[in-house]
């Protein structure tokens, strides 16, 4: 993998994770302002408030595993936040096993 994929993996990876919290904190603050506005059922309100963001959890996770950046050699996740990635890009090496990850380390 080289610098720039690892880059382009990095933003990819932060982007859905944002759109996943986002809808989640959506969910979360929208319901109650929906069930005084529409007046749902408690049943429906219920569902709504703790249904969206447990099936928000279970998308986040399934983007990490699909999305999430991972060692070549020992099969880690390389980070969830930036400055962890941005430790792996400027020292070239995993985080767990300490092998190289990126190719072309300048």
């Amino acid at each position: 993998m080289t610098k720039t994929e690892l880059e382009v993996a990095i933003r990819r990876h932060s982007r859905y994770r944002s759109i996943i919290l986002f809808i989640m904190a959506a969910a979360v603050f929208g319901a109650p302002i929906a069930n005084i506005v529409f007046r749902f059922p408690a049943e429906l309100f219920l569902c709504l408030f703790l249904g969206i963001p447990i099936l928000g959890f279970f998308l986040a996770h399934v983007a990490l595993r699909v999305l999430g950046v991972r060692c070549p050699h020992c099969e880690a996740f390389l980070g969830m936040e930036k400055k962890k990635f941005y430790d792996v890009i400027a020292t070239g090496r995993c985080r767990k096993c300490g092998k190289s990850v990126i190719d072309d380390v300048a």
